[in-house]
């Protein structure tokens, strides 16, 4: 009697518990394009998932990713099964693309500080509409911002308020300055003839250098320019300028390549890598369209055909 209750109470252990199968440096159940620069977004995270077919990996990776709006796909993710092998469980990195306000620095931050009064501008998250207002509250790490809607047919302007992190906050003007201005008359705002895709030079607030870019957004006095951070080219960071503080430049030429790479066309073999550190694949290119291409490939960890849509100047030609 005792023996069965001992071996009784192994067996529902072993149901109950997950046993590690593996650890994989990095698994997506998506097309990872080599060319988007991704980060970080959450580390550890869990997820567990059972099912009938022979999907409960996919299924398992797909719940870990979605527990992230911004999510990809899994770095370092280790693996666990449990009873029969339809039970999964999941622990890894979750890598994406994070919005605008997290993956963009802008570099006035460090130097300003803000005060009740201040005029700040901050874009919406829905549109990217820039919104000019007044701070009328501050707390340790955000700001009370106080901003007029704009008259939109029948309906009437509207006073708000938003709670916003200093780094989502441009300072336009400071709330002694403004003071001063309200005791001189009125004059009209003279605005340089600047409008998107524009290049400009400016002074940077911190280094005192002078920096290009292109401007993205504009609105009133307000444009927010794209720039090479000078510390790593590739990459661009995007700072809120006044447009008085602008000065526009003559747009950069592209250099012209030296060698011209083979044309590329529907039907040709391709070498081509998934992303950066991945190893290089061979395909066929079934479509194109301006400059991507849709290029048909065998997955070498399942053998099944696959598609991805790549940038054509990332394929290299090579015969069948």
């Amino acid at each position: 009697m005792y023996l069965f209750i001992i071996l009784l109470n192994a067996a529902l252990l072993m149901q109950s518990c997950y046993y590690r199968i593996g650890t994989v440096t990095m698994i997506s159940t998506r097309n990872v394009e080599s060319k988007l620069d991704y980060k970080l977004i959450k580390k550890y995270v869990s997820a567990k998932a059972k099912t009938k077919n022979d999907d409960v990996m996919q299924v398992t990776v797909d719940k870990a990713v979605k527990q992230c709006p911004e999510g990809e796909f899994l770095k370092n993710a280790t693996f666990s099964v449990k009873g029969n092998g339809r039970k999964m469980k999941v622990v890894g990195d979750v890598w994406g693309l994070p919005t605008v306000n997290k993956n963009v620095e802008i570099s006035v931050n460090a130097k300003v500080e803000f005060k009740e009064g201040d005029e700040v501008a901050f874009k919406t998250m829905g549109n990217g509409k820039i919104i000019q207002g007044k701070i009328i509250g501050i707390n340790a790490n955000t700001a009370i911002v106080q901003y007029t809607t704009e008259q939109n047919g029948p309906f009437k302007s509207q006073t708000k308020k938003i709670e916003l992190k200093y780094e989502e906050l441009t300072l336009i003007r400071k709330s002694e300055e403004m003071n001063i201005d309200t005791k001189k008359e009125e004059q009209p705002d003279i605005k340089p003839n600047l409008k998107v895709g524009d290049y400009v030079a400016f002074k940077d607030e911190i280094t005192g250098n002078y920096l290009k870019g292109e401007i993205s957004t504009i609105s009133k006095n307000i444009a927010f320019v794209e720039y090479p951070d000078p510390n790593n080219p590739s990459k661009t960071k995007e700072v809120g300028k006044d447009v008085s503080l602008l000065t526009k430049i003559d747009k950069p030429q592209k250099e012209t390549p030296l060698i011209e790479k083979k044309s590329i066309e529907v039907g040709d073999y391709v070498f081509f890598k998934k992303f950066e550190d991945a190893p290089e694949l061979k395909g066929k290119v079934i479509q194109i369209n301006s400059n991507i291409a849709t290029v048909e490939y065998t997955d070498p960890t399942n053998s099944k055909t696959k598609e991805i849509e790549l940038d054509i100047a990332k394929l290299t030609k090579v015969d069948k």
